[in-house]
C-alpha cells in the first residue's frame, strides 16, 4: 500500500510541476499576446495618421496645381492690356509657372508614391503582428484548456489516493 501511495504521490508532483510549468508558459504567452496587440494598435494609430497627412498632402498638391493656373491666368490677361511685348513676357512667365507647377507636382508624386509604399510596408507589418498576437491567444488558450485538464487529473489523482488510504 505504502508503494503504490508512493507512486501516486510521484505522480501528483510531476502533474503539480507540468501545471506550474504551462502556468508559466501561459503567462508569458499572454505577454507576449498583449505587447503583440499593443503594437498592433499603435501600428494602426500610425497607418491612420499617415493616411491623413496623404490626404493632407493630395489636397496641397490640387491646391499648388490650381494656384499655378491661375497665376498662369493672371499673367495672361495681363499681356492683353500691355501689349505684344507685355504678351510674350507674360507667356515667359506663364511658362515658368506652369514649369515650376509641373515639378512641384513631380515632387509630390514622388513624395506620394514614398508614402503609399510606407503605408503598404506599415500595413503588412500590421497584418504580421496581428497574425502573430492572435496566434498567441490560441497559444495561451490552449495552455489555459491543458492547465484546467491537469488540474482536473490531479483533483482525481487526490481524491483517488485518499479514497485508497
Amino acid at each position: 500500500m505504502l508503494v503504490g501511495s508512493s507512486i501516486i504521490a510521484n505522480e501528483f508532483m510531476e502533474d503539480y510541476n507540468v501545471l506550474a510549468r504551462r502556468e508559466e508558459e501561459t503567462i508569458r504567452l499572454r505577454a507576449e499576446a498583449e505587447a503583440m496587440v499593443k503594437a498592433a494598435r499603435e501600428g494602426a494609430e500610425q497607418l491612420e495618421r499617415e493616411k491623413a497627412a496623404f490626404e493632407k498632402l493630395k489636397q496641397t498638391e490640387r491646391w499648388a496645381a490650381s494656384a499655378g493656373l491661375e497665376k498662369a491666368e493672371a499673367a495672361a490677361k495681363e499681356a492683353e492690356t500691355h501689349g505684344a511685348t507685355a504678351l510674350s513676357e507674360a507667356q515667359a512667365r506663364a511658362a515658368k509657372v506652369l514649369a515650376d507647377a509641373d515639378a512641384d507636382r513631380i515632387k509630390l508624386n514622388k513624395v506620394v508614391e514614398e508614402l503609399q509604399a510606407e503605408l503598404k510596408s506599415r500595413a503588412g507589418i500590421l497584418e504580421e503582428a496581428t497574425a502573430r498576437a492572435t496566434e498567441a491567444e490560441v497559444r495561451a488558450r490552449q495552455a489555459e484548456e491543458a492547465r484546467d485538464g491537469l488540474t482536473t487529473s490531479l483533483a482525481q489523482v487526490t481524491e483517488d489516493q485518499l479514497w485508497m488510504r
